[in-house]
């Protein structure tokens, strides 16, 4: 005589899947792409050099790239906070998303105030 098992799957029934979190996993492809955009812009700023393009198109550059990095780094920083808070979902790319997207808008707040050190010591 066999036994049933209530534990085991049935045939027809699907498999058990992980829990994901999907807000932590767009953290952390927003905090790469990030990254990927401050590495674009330092390589176009250094062609902008080496061809002798001037102030003019580094200055116009600079700008582009902190209104891109400060978009990026603050959806990063909202998708980060709701993976962190969803409770029983993994939490560890929701952390590094969190944290590379408040890394990005320190870095916005660094290159607001550099570029407005020369105005201010112009007075």
């Amino acid at each position: 005589m066999s036994t049933i098992n209530p534990y085991e799957a049935s045939p027809g029934s699907p498999a058990p899947t992980a829990a994901t979190n999907s807000a932590g996993r767009i953290a952390l492809i927003l905090g790469v792409v990030g990254l990927a955009l401050g590495l674009v812009f330092v390589i176009v700023q250094y062609a902008l050099i080496y061809t002798g393009n001037g102030m003019t198109g580094i200055g116009a550059l600079s700008a582009v790239n902190l209104v891109a990095q400060g978009a990026v780094a603050v959806a990063t920083v909202i998708f980060g906070l709701l993976g962190v808070t969803r409770p029983g979902l993994p939490r560890v790319a929701a952390g590094i998303g969190l944290g590379l997207g408040i890394a990005g808008i320190a870095g916005v707040l660094v290159g607001l105030v550099g570029s407005l050190i020369p105005l201010l010591l112009s007075f």
